[in-house]
Parts: C-alpha cells; structure tokens; sequence
C-alpha cells in the first residue's frame, strides 16, 4: 500500500506529494469562511486535527510565517482558475489564524 504522502495533496497549495504533517492542539470545530458563488459566508466546518504539507508550505508554517503561507497559497490558485482578491486573501488569512488558534504543530 502507498503512503499517505503518496496518496495526498498538499492541504495548503495543493503540490502532490505533501512530505509534513502537523496536527492541531485540539480537534475542535475551525471556523472558516466558505466561498460560494453569491460571496463568502462564515460557516462552522469541523477538519481533521491533521494537515498536510509541502515541504514549501511546511517550512512556512514551521517558521510561523503565516503572511508567507497565504501569499503562496494565494499564487498557486492562479492555475486553478481562481483569480488573486482581498476577498480570498481575508479568507485564508482567517483560516490560517484559526489553526495557528488551534495550536497546529509539526508531527512529521
């Protein structure tokens, strides 16, 4: 069987092959803003304490960087067809301070 790494996405910027895993202090509820096509809205969305990571986004996070995380998660949507907007920019900024709140730590 293949590992996980093998099977998975980045959780961040979506690259193959996350080599990081990280899991949040607690597994309770993140709230996060949700995109759907009339706008943004601030939905209750319960994620799996584990998250994985790109080497990239991993060295990111390990750095507490999370300013640097959002700006490259926010250039890896380009190819996914999702234009760069404050809107998006806030939306990762908020989820990205809600699992540093969670107490979000490297395992692997």
């Amino acid at each position: 069987m293949a590992e996980l790494s093998e099977m998975t996405n980045c959780d961040f910027c979506n690259d193959p092959c996350p080599t990081r895993s990280y899991r949040t202090a607690d597994s309770s509820t993140v709230r996060v803003r949700a995109f759907v096509e009339s706008g943004p809205q601030l939905q209750e969305h319960h994620f799996t304490p584990e998250w994985e990571a790109c080497d990239s986004c991993g060295k990111l996070i390990d750095a507490g960087d999370w300013d640097g995380l959002t700006t490259r998660v926010m250039h890896s949507l380009a190819p996914l067809g999702v234009p760069e907007s404050e809107a998006i920019k806030e939306w990762l900024q908020l989820t990205y301070g809600e699992l540093k709140a969670a107490g979000m730590v490297r395992v692997r």
